[in-house]
């Protein structure tokens, strides 16, 4: 092994590792290859890493198991299940709010409509409710000939309880 004076950083050595397994681009190829013909520790380190490529390949390859297969696929299953599991319970809460969540939308839309409504329109009643006074008087001024006779009586005051801002 190097010593700790001649350490390749991570990112050299992680650059190094895929170069060995050729998943470098040819940009970063070149890159290595220039760093490799003007650094004796980065060469050294890479003869290091191909050492234990080596190696690796001389050891010999195991099949995996009938057992380590089957619990691998259970452990697959029972994951799977665990996910649909999840979803529903997500789903079923979600179907438990859109109902009340519906009729609360439902009620407020009819809330502000009524308010809206209200609001713009005028009661007709209104207007009749603030000409009561004439209404209710309204044979007597039949027997008026004209607007001045009205207001010349209402000045006299015979007329107990008129308010001079009721004239017409």
């Amino acid at each position: 092994m190097s010593s700790p004076d001649n350490e390749i950083s991570d990112d050299g050595e992680e650059e190094l590792v895929a170069y060995l397994d050729g998943e470098l681009d040819s940009e970063a190829v070149t890159r290595v290859e220039m760093r490799l013909s003007g650094d004796a520790d980065y060469r050294q380190r890479l003869a290091e890493l191909q050492k234990a490529w080596e190696l690796l390949d001389k050891l010999p390859r195991s099949e995996p198991t009938e057992a380590f297969t089957n619990s691998t696929i259970a452990m697959v299953a029972i994951t799977a299940n665990s996910e649909v599991e999840t979803s529903n319970l997500r789903r079923n809460r979600l179907k438990r709010w859109v109902g009340p969540l519906a009729a609360m939308a439902v009620g407020m839309a009819g809330i502000i409509g009524f308010s809206l409504t209200r609001a713009v329109l005028t009661d007709p009643n209104e207007v009749l409710i603030e000409e009561l006074p004439v209404i209710e008087n309204l044979d007597l001024y039949l027997y008026a000939d004209d607007i001045e006779f009205v207001r010349s009586l209402d000045q006299s005051g015979l007329f107990a309880g008129g308010d001079e801002d009721d004239r017409p």
